[in-house]
């Protein structure tokens, strides 16, 4: 890395440099010719000299002074910005010292991240609209995760778009990051389709206290998209993956209020009821620990425990050959629990015993 640094330069100086070469993309000034060979090649010299500033290499530790200097520097200009506007111009190595550029200010220098990213909001929109840019959709989604881990950042990403301020509309809604993330985990690419699967799953669980009070606030509208898009998805990845993370939000101790709204919705013991009949193993597993949720609630409401009362005949003969081969004894003992709890389900009001 030394041969790198023969010319020292500032923090400062660095920053300077970068966004003239960025301002050279952006104006277009460098798409064609020697130009665009010398920006590509000052670019990717200068990320590679800020990293070094602020991580320091193999062979060398960076000095907390240096990197405090080359931060302030980032965090006092539009560079930020400008790295994500042109991620796409970088060449790979060049486009791999940014990620790590990004994720090393989100981890060591929190508050002014949150900050920076509060006054540059389009931060958010330029990261999230990458996932339809193939080549830079998964730098876009690394970098994504590294801002979801601050919770004020969190949420600005879930927050609703901004309302007329004369109006009094206060509907809940989905919020349209979150939404877009509904279509993110459907591409076709599956690398980027399972990407976006992990930051649309750090969304929803890395801040469980804030994440609860929004899918109280906005529950209908949530799961509405959720069940639509996900669960009743024609892939199967989608399928299996919406299935593992709601029974994660569904069991997280932070979210029981959500989850004892959702099991008394008959719509969604339906569907679970259609999944655990599914073509796949792997899609019933995934559903049935769901469903068995519904059936262990003690305190079922007489429209979900009607549905299951009905259909006990049914489900006492599926589930006593529902996956006998299964090596897992807790999947076992569970099973026995609800083939217990529908032997002894009471009939309730107005359905024939």
């Amino acid at each position: 890395m030394a041969f790198l640094f023969n010319k020292k330069r500032t923090p400062p100086e660095l920053v300077k440099s970068c966004l003239k070469y960025l301002g050279f993309v952006q104006s277009g000034q460098a798409n064609e010719g020697d130009m665009k060979k010398k920006a590509t090649q000052k670019l990717t010299d200068n990320c590679s000299q800020i990293k070094w500033l602020l991580m320091g290499d193999t062979e060398t530790e960076a000095k907390q002074e240096i990197q405090n200097k080359m931060a302030e520097a980032i965090f006092d200009s539009q560079l930020l910005v400008s790295f994500v506007q042109n991620l796409h111009f970088f060449e790979f190595e060049a486009r791999k010292d940014v990620s790590s550029i990004f994720a090393t200010l989100c981890r060591n220098y929190p508050e002014q991240t949150t900050s920076y990213v509060t006054l540059h909001r389009d931060i958010i929109d330029l990261l999230v609209n990458g996932y339809v840019e193939s080549t830079i959709a998964l730098t876009c989604g690394g970098m994504l995760r590294e801002l979801i881990r601050h919770e004020d950042v969190c949420k600005l990403i879930l927050a609703p778009p901004n309302l007329n301020q004369a109006s009094n509309t206060t509907q809940p809604q989905v919020t349209p990051h979150l939404e877009r993330f509904f279509g993110f985990v459907q591409l076709p690419v599956f690398d980027i389709a399972s990407d976006a699967f992990s930051t649309l799953k750090l969304l929803l669980t890395k801040h469980k206290k804030y994440c609860a009070k929004f899918l109280e606030q906005n529950f209908t509208e949530f799961f509405t998209k959720y069940t639509q898009l996900l669960l009743l998805s024609d892939s199967y990845v989608t399928k299996r993956l919406g299935l593992k993370l709601l029974a994660e939000l569904l069991l997280t101790r932070e979210n029981f209020v959500i989850m004892m709204k959702f099991i008394e919705i008959t719509d969604y013991l339906k569907i679970t009821m259609s999944l655990l009949r599914g073509t796949t193993k792997t899609i019933q597993i995934e559903a049935f620990h769901v469903f068995k949720i519904f059936v262990a609630n003690p305190r079922k409401s007489d429209p979900i425990k009607s549905i299951l009362y009905r259909n006990r005949p049914k489900l006492i003969e599926f589930l006593n050959g529902f996956q006998k081969d299964r090596n897992d004894e807790q999947f076992h003992e569970e099973k026995s629990i609800l083939l217990a709890t529908l032997v002894n389900l009471e009939p309730p009001p107005g359905v024939e015993p």
